[in-house]
């Protein structure tokens, strides 16, 4: 079913038997009303909508399987049974789900809700679903004037696992989570909504380990190359010959940075979902927490500990002002992306000194109480005073990269390369 005429809107309220399949198809901004209901045969057919319009679905509808909006489309319910029986619910492709106020759940209360990057969800009205998936965005919003200040999301009525690393946000209402359910939800994006969480049954598990990961990734393939290299000029013309076996470990380094996304795309979603999404909230957050330990670490009678922490300290204030950079020049995505690789790596070594540093302190606590070797300690906390003096200064000079190259290297023009 296709209507791409531009301006002319359509309201159809007789029944919509399927035989198979339906997919709908708005284009040019035009909104189609279905007042009537969509069922099939067995009411196990998919509906798929596809365009840059908007489809309001009115009636008591039947259908089953699965409900996918992509591309720019809105899809608007106004009904409680609007979804019929569907098991699963897809948005995606800057598309966005409407649940308008109906006076009950709009959605099967054991159906996945999947709201993929860049997808939204609206909600207007309390609504209870099987589990929670994706990375897009799912806010509460008045959208008639007269809903309560605070939506309820309940997640779990399927009693499965799943796992969400979008956004939940208040928007001109606030947000609220339950979980119910025997399964585990987990929640691993930077939330803000401010509604309250509760754990009616099951498992809700929530973490931000997906701003450390990817860091992690990023930074930890690159220095492999690094360290792998390094390891072949040491061994000279012997590090070419396969019998040392030195050849091997680089080129096994060398598709580190490549699979499981390149370090340009884990550089991207460092800054665009894991930074700016938030507003650097996430990262800032994780910063401060660093910067808490470190405090604590200082307050050592250790001389060692103090310098290495005074050293940190000044990274962290570094480390600050390039986040605080790289939200403001949001506006301007090219900027934004031009910086990534130098930001990933920025906070790849902020992360090594964060490790380095709790390995110097632990082993100054255990050199104390004789528990170990002491050579063993003092090579460790030797080896965390070469990074603070060797290592760590890098950040120095990406953080001036990103602070003051971005606009240079997009001056360059396509055909100048």
């Amino acid at each position: 079913m296709t209507n791409n005429a531009s301006g002319f809107d359509t309201r159809i309220l007789g029944s919509v038997t399927m035989a198979w399949d339906l997919t709908i198809l708005l284009g040019n901004t035009v909104t189609a009303t279905f007042g009537g209901p969509i069922g099939g045969s067995g009411n196990t057919h998919n509906v798929g909508f596809n365009g840059n319009g908007t489809l309001v679905l009115d009636g008591a509808n039947t259908f089953g399987g699965e409900m996918r909006i992509v591309n720019q489309g809105v899809l608007v319910l106004n009904d409680v049974d609007a979804l019929g029986s569907v098991s699963e619910v897809v948005v995606t492709s800057s598309a966005t789900l409407q649940v308008n106020d109906v006076g009950g759940s709009a959605i099967r209360d054991t159906a996945t809700l999947d709201v993929r990057i860049n997808g939204t969800v609206v909600l207007d009205q309390d609504e209870t679903i099987g589990g929670l998936t994706g990375e897009g965005t799912v806010r509460a919003q008045d959208l008639d004037t007269s809903g309560a200040a605070t939506v309820t999301l309940t997640v779990g009525g399927g009693d499965a696992d799943a796992s969400f690393d979008g956004l939940l946000e208040d928007g001109d209402q606030t947000l609220a989570l339950v979980k119910t359910g025997a399964g585990t939800q987990t929640l691993t994006g930077a939330n803000t909504y401010t509604g309250g969480t509760a754990v009616d049954a099951g498992t809700l598990l929530a973490n931000n380990t997906t701003v450390s990961a990817t860091i992690i990734k990023g930074w930890l393939t690159e220095r492999s190359l690094e360290i792998t290299s390094n390891a072949i000029q040491i061994h000279g013309g012997m590090g070419f010959i396969e019998e040392t076996g030195i050849a091997q470990h680089y080129r096994d380094a060398r598709i580190l940075p490549i699979y499981e996304g390149t370090t340009a795309i884990q550089a991207n979603d460092l800054v665009f979902r894991k930074t700016l999404r938030d507003n650097g909230k996430a990262i800032t957050d994780l910063i401060s927490e660093i910067n808490s330990e470190v405090i604590e670490i200082s307050k050592s009678d250790n001389i060692n500990l103090q310098n290495i922490c005074q050293r940190m300290s000044a990274s962290i204030d570094i480390t600050k002002k390039v986040i605080n950079h790289i939200v403001s020049i949001s506006n301007n995505k090219k900027r934004s992306a031009v910086s990534g690789v130098n930001y990933l790596m920025m906070l790849g070594y902020v992360f090594g000194g964060w490790m380095m540093i709790k390995t110097a302190s632990k082993s100054v606590d255990l050199k104390n109480k004789n528990e170990m070797d002491e050579e063993f300690f003092n090579a460790k906390i030797s080896s965390s005073m070469i990074y603070f003096s060797s290592v760590l200064p890098k950040i120095e000079s990406l953080s001036s990269i990103i602070l003051q190259g971005d606009e240079d290297i997009l001056a360059m023009k396509k055909n100048w390369l």
